[in-house]
């Protein structure tokens, strides 16, 4: 179970660099908290780009774009990066 959230992590800290490689802008990725409290998740989140919008990664079919040009849903990767360049 450890593994499969590591390897979670790891794809979507591969997945906000690219995207703001992209961009060209900077993203520092936030490790989630293993258990929600009143007091550590005072952060807003990873996938946010100043200037450009949020990018929201779920899973690898299900990604959320929202910026100026509008919003927009993925079913893959490869499409948010085609669509980003």
């Amino acid at each position: 179970m450890k593994d499969i959230k590591e390897a979670r992590i790891c794809r979507e800290q591969e997945f906000y660099a690219k995207c703001g490689e992209l961009l060209g802008l900077e993203h520092k990725y936030v490790v989630p908290y293993k258990r929600k409290t009143r007091w550590n998740q005072r952060n807003p989140g990873n996938g946010r780009y100043k200037g450009f919008g949020v990018i929201r990664y779920f899973n690898e079919a299900n990604i959320h774009v929202m910026c100026r040009k509008g919003s927009k849903t993925f079913t893959n990767v490869d499409a948010v990066y085609e669509w980003l360049q």
